[in-house]
């Protein structure tokens, strides 16, 4: 089997399931995989038809690797840089890489360090997968410790040979595996080390800010303080909002109130308090399912990242 110029290099499906999953595959492998599932095409049925034509036609519906990361690349390199001191205000950013260090992820430099089903890999371009909120760990004006944690909730973690966004936040007490240094280096990039394995060097990145998604602790914390407020008042004058319930995409089966609903949507989309609150509302009716009658445990941290 000869492959022509149009069947070369590498494409990707992307759609459904398999929408954020950039792992792509030559068209011999295509072709491989239609003859393993024994799909062919229906002009088979009077002799006509084969796997390779089968695979041809999806192929040509496919996502081309070459053009989907050069266009992430793109859009990544048009978002300001940041500087250490804007930093030293916690913010979400996104982190291009430049040079791969230890261990090695999957992905290429230029693009976003990114979250994929909790774990970690290079292949984001700036949408709110790559959405990293840096924290610094200090309010010194010297601090360079920072935990890195994801839209999910999770931090960034090393634990032996494995990175992943596993790590939980404390303000008090950070686990050592989620604590990373933050070192600028020339051209503006900055080299960020593990410092559970001091001299462990993760990569060298150019940290790019996004417009519109920064504050500091202080108006966080006013911010949440009022979308819980309102989150109370709301309950308190209508029925709908009373009681507990899960997202019909939550894997853990976890049921909340609304009050804790509406404040990890202020926390993940960095809304005005009544902006979340429409949003959470919106999502709360549709989105999500009420509890049986007996369910009354707390529920954990969800998977609220998968809506």
């Amino acid at each position: 089997m000869t492959t022509s110029t149009h069947q070369a290099g590498k494409r990707r499906w992307g759609r459904g399931a398999y929408k954020h999953d950039r792992t792509y595959y030559t068209f011999e492998e295509f072709v491989a995989f239609f003859e393993h599932m024994g799909i062919r095409t229906p002009t088979d049925i009077e002799g006509g038809g084969s796997s390779y034509d089968a695979a041809l036609g999806f192929w040509q519906h496919c996502i081309d690797e070459e053009e989907e990361l050069s266009a992430l690349k793109r859009k990544l390199s048009a978002l300001p840089l940041a500087s250490l001191e804007d930093l030293r205000c916690a913010r979400w950013c996104c982190l291009e890489l430049q040079h791969m260090g230890s261990p090695e992820l999957r992905g290429h430099p230029g693009c976003a360090l990114r979250v994929f089903n909790t774990g970690a890999e290079y292949l984001g371009g700036g949408g709110w997968r790559s959405e990293v909120y840096i924290r610094p760990l200090s309010r010194e004006p010297s601090c360079t410790s920072f935990a890195l944690q994801a839209h999910t909730g999770g931090c960034l973690r090393v634990v032996g040979p494995d990175v992943d966004f596993n790590g939980s936040f404390d303000e008090f007490q950070m686990e050592e595996t989620s604590v990373f240094k933050l070192q600028p280096c020339v051209g503006g990039a900055f080299a960020i080390i593990a410092q559970c394995n001091p001299g462990r060097l993760l990569g060298t990145f150019l940290i790019r800010k996004l417009p519109g998604a920064s504050a500091d602790e202080d108006t966080l914390e006013e911010s949440f303080t009022a979308s819980l407020e309102t989150a109370q008042a709301a309950v308190e004058a209508n029925t709908e909002l009373q009681g507990r319930r899960c997202h019909k995409q939550d894997r853990t089966k976890s049921y909340y109130s609304f009050e804790d609903f509406l404040i990890w949507v202020q926390k993940t989309f960095q809304l005005e308090a009544e902006d979340a609150m429409t949003f959470a509302i919106s999502i709360w009716r549709h989105g999500c399912v009420q509890a049986e009658d007996n369910c009354s445990a707390e529920g954990a941290d969800g998977d609220w990242m998968l809506f």
